[in-house]
């Protein structure tokens, strides 16, 4: 029984516009049979390429698009366009195992030096999910390392060449650039900000990695439950400055079909203690509305009961291709101010939520009391003070 409508959301502009549909349509491993015809058709439509092109590469599904247009559909493509498909997906190829010898080399200089470093996103992700590296666009390598050890990792980073960027160093990652070798490298000590606060157990995931090859080299990643819930807190991060990607959807479906031994009920069971449950059926939402997955009853019956994650995905599905490069940066953080309710079901989360945000000095507090460097340690305790000066005008006023 299917406990959520096949179409909930709305979605008017990918109905309206065939580029879209076809993008969606075509960004996944395998197409279905029964989407043969439906793509067959759209590609007999006027199809805008430039805007195709365009919104594929945003959404970073270029090469997925490409592989099922040239094998399936060539000859209902312009050659002028399949020819710069081509030309882009061989620079990507390329640039993907020039990436997987460093992440080889960084990986043995981990190790060798005593830290405990979990590579995930970008290659061993394509490895172990897509099964190719040439399907998947990435740009870095992504490091997953203990807090204890996150300071000697960066270090270590940086005795290597690598360098951070300036004003790039937040409390959950930060990221380095090898100039010579144009590198880039995202060291993470969690896996999101401090707004969407999920507090990891690194143990435990180092416990549960799994092998996966990459050109005939083993490398360990996270187990596939642990990846799926990786996964759909990433897409719920990125969902708050509305940076989602069609990629990121793809992912999560992507493993879905890889893995169809997937123990959901230890799935459950780790959101719950995480308390990343709304999180986790929040992205199955957007994954089911976007990629039409079938989902496991279990999970449906949890997703239709969960009126928070269904509202977080609605607005993202309804606004899931309506921007574009310069409207991630436009989108303010307010605008999806719901979204935070995502990660803080457990009454912990909540308090420690509470206790950071009415200590914690933001611009608000810089606005209105302009106090030297030297001082600034003041805005400490004037936040709390100006925090309960604003909810006694707020009572006068009621």
């Amino acid at each position: 029984m299917d406990y959520i409508s096949k179409k909930y959301f709305k979605l008017h502009l990918i109905s309206t516009r065939p580029e879209l549909q076809l993008i969606v349509s075509c960004a996944k491993v395998e197409i279905q049979k029964e989407q043969v015809n439906k793509i067959q058709s759209l590609l007999q439509q006027n199809i805008d390429w430039e805007y195709f092109l365009i919104t594929a590469n945003l959404h970073k599904v270029l090469p997925l698009v490409y592989v099922n247009l040239v094998n399936l559909f060539s000859e209902y493509v312009p050659n002028n366009i399949l020819n710069q498909l081509q030309k882009f997906v061989q620079t990507k190829t390329q640039r993907n195992l020039y990436l997987v010898r460093e992440l080889f080399t960084l990986t043995n200089i981990f190790e060798s030096n005593g830290i405990s470093a979990i590579p995930y996103k970008g290659i061993v992700l394509s490895a172990a999910v897509y099964g190719d590296l040439a399907l998947r666009q990435f740009v870095d390598l992504d490091f997953l390392v203990p807090t204890k050890e996150y300071l000697k990792a960066q270090e270590l980073l940086m005795s290597e060449g690598y360098k951070p960027p300036p004003q790039n160093n937040v409390n959950w990652e930060r990221s380095f650039v090898h100039a010579k070798k144009q590198i880039g490298v995202d060291l993470h000590q969690g896996l999101t900000p401090d707004y969407l606060p999920v507090y990891i157990d690194f143990e435990g995931l180092w416990q549960r990695l799994e092998p996966v090859l990459i050109g005939g080299i083993e490398f360990k990643t996270f187990a596939p439950e642990d990846l799926l819930i990786v996964l759909c807190i990433q897409l719920a991060k990125d969902a708050q400055w509305t940076a989602e990607v069609l990629i990121k959807v793809c992912d999560i479906a992507e493993l879905i079909r890889v893995y169809q031994n997937l123990n959901w009920d230890l799935v459950w069971e780790r959101c719950v203690k995480l308390g990343t449950k709304s999180i986790l059926l929040f992205s199955l939402f957007v994954v089911k509305e976007l990629l039409e997955t079938s989902l496991p009853d279990s999970i449906l019956q949890k997703m239709a009961a969960d009126n928070i994650a269904k509202k977080a995905a609605q607005q993202v599905c309804e606004e899931f291709f309506m921007r574009s490069e310069q409207s991630f940066r436009e989108k303010t953080y307010k605008e999806r101010t719901f979204l935070r309710k995502l990660a803080r079901e457990r009454w912990q989360d909540k308090v420690r939520y509470f206790v950071k945000t009415a200590l914690t000095p933001n611009e608000l507090d810089f606005a209105f009391l302009s106090l030297p460097q030297q001082l600034s340690l003041l805005y400490y305790f004037l936040r709390p003070i100006r925090l309960m000066a604003k909810l006694f005008s707020n009572g006068l006023k009621k």
